[in-house]
C-alpha cells in the first residue's frame, strides 16, 4: 500500500511535471503570436495593356497592392523605364486603393518601355512600408512609321515638334491623265510644271480634274513648280497646302499629310546645322577655303532647278565632278544618319504659316541676333504661334557673327517683309543668300513661279 502510495504520487508528479510543462509551450506558442509584425504591404505591376503601340497610343498598367491599411500612390513613385524612347509622364489613377492604374502615353521613336513602383507608397497598421516592386512587362512602341521616301526628323521641343517624316526630295508632280485616282497611268513631269501647262488652282475645283494631281518624292523629275501656297484661312486659291492635304484622301488617312511648318522647318534646319563632326557631319570648306554649312545648287549654273540624280551638278544638271566645291553639295545629314536633299537651293520651299511682321532689317541668318533683331512677333496657321525674335523664329542656335563675309558660314538671308506668307532654303540663283536658314517674307500666299516649290511631311494621328 505505501508503495503504491508512492508510485501513485511519482505518477501524479510526474503527470502534473507534464502538464506543467505543456503548458509552457502553450504559453510559449501564445507569446510567439503577440511578436512584433514585419511582413510589408506587397505591390505588384501587371502587364501592359496594350502590349504594343505607336506615338498615339496610351498604355495601361494595373496595380495590386495587398496587406496595407493606408495606400498613396501617386506619379512621382513611378519609374520609368523606356529604352530607345521617352515617354510624356504617368498618369495615375485610384491611387489611395488598392488596385490604382496608371497610364504612360506620348511615347516617340521605337523602341520598348516598362514600369515599377518605388517604395514606401504604402503600409499597414504595424508601421511596415512596402518595398519596391519589380519591372512589368516591356511594351513595345513602334516609332513614326515614314512612308516611302521621306525621312524621319527628330522633334525638338523649344519648337512645339514631335517626331515627324518629311519629303526626301521636293515634291515632284506625278499627273494621271485618266483622273481615275488608282495613278496606274501616271507619270512624274519631267520639268515639274516649269512650262506651266497645268494650273492646279484652276483645276483644284473639279474633281475629276484634282484626282490627276499628286505629290510625290522621288529622285525622277524637277521639283512641282507654278503652284501658289494655298488658302490656310484666307482666300488666295488652291495650291501647295491643299496638294499635301488631299494626300490623306488619296493614301487612305486622316490629317497626317499637310504642309511643312516654320517651326517643323526650324526643327529641321536646326538638327542639320547641328551636325559638326562624325559620320552626319554637314559642315566643310568651301572655295575660299571657309568653315560653311552647303547651301546646294545655288550657282546659277544650270539656271534652272534640277532633279535629285546628282548630288553636285554641271549646267545641264550632270554630275559636275567638281566635289571640292564643298558650298554645292545638295544633301544633307541629320542626327539619325537619314539624308534629305535641296533643303537649301534648287527652288524656295512654301512653309504653312501666315505673317503679317517686319522682323527688322534684311541680313545675312548670320548676322542676325536677339540684340540686333529685338522684336518678337508670331506666326499663324503652323504648328505654334509663340512669339520669337527673327533668331528664334527663323535662324541657327549657334552664333555665326564672326563667320567669312565670303558666304556667311553658308547658312541663307533673311528678307523681312509683311506681305503675308512665308518662303525657306533659296533657289538656284541665290549664291550666299541660299541655306538652310534662308527665308523670304516678301511673297504672298498667291505668288506661282518657276523658282517656288514646295515639300509635305507626315504626323502621327
Amino acid at each position: 500500500m505505501f508503495f503504491f502510495k508512492i508510485t501513485s504520487l511519482y505518477i501524479s508528479f510526474f503527470l502534473l511535471s507534464g502538464c506543467f510543462a505543456t503548458n509552457g509551450d502553450v504559453n510559449n506558442f501564445i507569446g510567439d503570436s503577440d511578436a512584433a509584425d514585419t511582413s510589408p504591404p506587397e505591390v505588384s505591376v501587371s502587364a501592359p495593356s496594350p502590349t504594343s503601340g505607336d506615338a498615339s497610343s496610351t498604355f495601361t498598367f494595373n496595380v495590386t497592392v495587398t496587406g496595407a491599411d493606408t495606400i498613396n500612390l501617386t506619379a512621382g513613385d513611378i519609374t520609368v523605364n523606356a529604352s530607345g524612347t521617352s515617354c510624356g509622364t504617368p498618369v495615375v489613377t485610384g491611387g489611395t486603393t488598392a488596385n490604382p492604374t496608371i497610364t504612360i502615353s506620348n511615347c516617340a521613336s521605337s523602341g520598348t518601355v516598362s514600369i515599377s513602383v518605388n517604395t514606401g507608397v504604402a503600409s499597414d497598421s504595424a508601421g511596415n512600408q512596402s518595398v519596391s516592386s519589380s519591372n512589368s512587362a516591356d511594351a513595345t512602341v513602334v516609332g513614326l512609321v515614314c512612308p516611302t521616301n521621306y525621312v524621319l526628323v527628330p522633334g525638338n521641343a523649344f519648337y512645339g515638334t514631335s517626331d515627324f517624316c518629311v519629303m526626301k526630295y521636293e515634291a515632284k508632280l506625278q499627273f494621271d491623265t485618266d483622273g481615275d485616282g488608282d495613278f496606274s497611268s501616271a507619270t512624274v513631269i519631267a520639268d515639274g510644271n516649269f512650262d506651266n501647262a497645268r494650273n492646279y488652282d484652276t483645276d483644284y475645283d473639279t474633281p475629276s480634274e484634282r484626282a490627276k494631281y499628286k505629290p510625290v518624292s522621288v529622285v525622277t523629275g524637277r521639283p512641282w513648280v507654278r503652284i501658289n501656297r494655298g488658302e490656310n484661312g484666307a482666300s488666295t486659291g488652291q495650291g501647295a497646302l491643299e496638294a499635301c492635304q488631299n494626300l490623306n484622301n488619296q493614301e487612305g488617312t486622316t490629317n497626317q499629310y499637310d504642309l511643312i511648318t516654320n517651326d517643323e522647318w526650324q526643327t529641321l534646319a536646326r538638327n542639320i546645322e547641328a551636325q559638326k563632326s562624325g559620320a552626319t557631319n554637314n559642315w566643310g570648306i568651301d572655295s575660299f577655303s571657309d568653315l560653311v554649312l552647303n547651301h546646294g545648287h545655288a550657282d546659277n549654273n544650270p539656271s534652272q532647278s534640277c532633279d535629285a540624280s546628282n548630288e553636285y551638278v554641271d549646267g545641264n544638271c550632270a554630275n559636275s565632278g567638281n566635289e571640292t566645291d564643298y558650298q554645292a553639295k545638295r544633301t544633307h545629314n541629320l542626327s539619325n544618319g537619314e539624308v534629305i536633299w535641296d533643303v537649301a537651293g534648287n527652288v524656295l520651299e512654301w512653309v504653312k504659316d501666315n505673317n503679317t511682321n517686319s522682323y527688322g532689317s534684311n541680313n545675312y541668318s548670320s548676322q542676325i541676333t536677339s540684340a540686333t533683331h529685338p522684336s518678337t512677333f508670331s506666326l499663324s496657321g503652323g504648328t505654334t504661334t509663340t512669339a520669337r525674335n527673327a533668331k528664334d523664329q527663323f535662324g541657327p542656335l549657334d552664333d555665326y557673327t564672326g563667320s567669312s563675309t565670303n558666304n556667311r558660314a553658308g547658312l541663307g538671308y533673311l528678307f523681312s517683309s509683311t506681305d503675308g506668307a512665308v518662303l525657306r532654303g533659296g533657289y538656284w540663283s541665290d549664291g550666299a543668300l541660299s541655306g538652310v536658314f534662308a527665308l523670304l517674307l516678301d511673297g504672298a500666299p498667291t505668288v506661282s513661279n518657276a523658282g517656288i516649290g514646295f515639300r509635305c511631311v507626315f504626323r502621327s494621328p
